[in-house]
């Protein structure tokens, strides 16, 4: 069977808590562009600065070694609530 060429993608991911975080760092590492999206500012620049806000084993390795780039800029969330 011919070898088969593996495409890198572009993922979002939607929240950078216990759940994202992990996740988009494990899509970095595997060569994927990762555009992470989270309601809290500060959890984004923290993530910018290739730190971690939540406690994890090994994650803050990740995260440093993904080379986070993102935009800095930000707009609050809408809510459909009344």
């Amino acid at each position: 069977m011919p070898e088969r060429k593996r495409l890198a993608s572009i993922c979002c991911i939607l929240g950078l808590g216990y759940i994202g975080l992990p996740t988009a760092a494990v899509l970095a590492r595997d060569g994927h562009r990762v555009i992470g999206v989270d309601v809290n500012a500060q959890v984004v620049a923290t993530v910018n600065e290739g730190r971690i806000h939540i406690v994890e084993p090994d994650l803050d390795q990740a995260v440093a070694a993904a080379s986070p780039t993102a935009p800095s800029g930000c707009c609050p969330a809408a809510s459909s609530r009344s």
